[in-house]
């Protein structure tokens, strides 16, 4: 039979043989120089934001005029952010990098302002890249940097989606004209063709469904 771990307190067996301990105080002297592991010293959240932002500045990446990220992401991947245990909630909380950059470099962040990246490159950290302003502000720098809050594959979508939409804009008078059309007993499609309007809406002005105000029965539209 195995003797017991020379360590005091342990009442594990020796498992091994050349240093007469157990497995875990064996590790902590191979690690760390001492059977017992230190304890870990909890630095304070604004100092562990300081480092872990010190340590991701410095594995940054330049990609052509930006300054990439090569850290954690957060706000599902859209910005860069330090991970660090907050002593006030005992939880690891997320700090965006941009926002941590602009008030090291200029202050507070003034109350209805967000810090948002002129050159659209979500994983940019570049101080000269960030500014700060309004959600207006925002959108503007995104159409002046041609980005869009949709993905290039969306905006195809939509274009051509926007391009096999028929007009289906009418007027008050396109709507007369549709009614006494219909009451001329023309077809659907001939009225469509005449007035540009769509098949369908004319079909809801045929049947009630649209411009009511146009049609001579109160009940119009509900089978009268």
């Amino acid at each position: 039979m195995r003797p017991m771990c020379k360590c005091d307190g342990c009442d594990r067996r020796a498992e091994v043989v050349s240093t007469q301990m157990c497995q875990r105080h064996n590790r902590n002297m191979r690690v760390h120089g001492t059977p017992e592991a230190p304890k870990r010293v909890q630095m304070p959240t604004a100092e562990a934001v300081a480092a872990g932002l010190a340590r991701g500045l410095a594995k940054a990446v330049e990609v052509g005029d930006c300054l990439e990220w090569q850290g954690s992401f957060a706000a599902g991947g859209k910005t860069p952010a330090v991970k660090a245990h907050s002593l006030e909630n005992g939880r690891t909380d997320n700090f965006p990098v941009p926002r941590l950059l602009w008030e090291r470099e200029h202050g507070p962040i003034p109350a209805g302002k967000l810090v948002y990246r002129k050159c659209c490159n979500n994983a940019c950290v570049l101080v000269e890249h960030l500014s700060c302003g309004t959600r207006k502000d925002w959108a503007k720098a995104r159409r002046k940097a041609g980005a869009s809050k949709h993905s290039a594959t969306t905006l195809i979508a939509l274009t051509l989606a926007r391009r096999r939409r028929p007009d289906v804009t009418t007027t008050m008078e396109k709507a007369r004209q549709i009614r006494s059309l219909t009451a001329a007993a023309v077809k659907v499609r001939d009225i469509a063709a005449q007035t540009g309007v769509h098949p369908d809406m004319v079909e809801d002005i045929r049947r009630g469904r649209a411009w009511r105000e146009l049609s001579a029965s109160p009940f119009a539209g509900l089978g009268a």
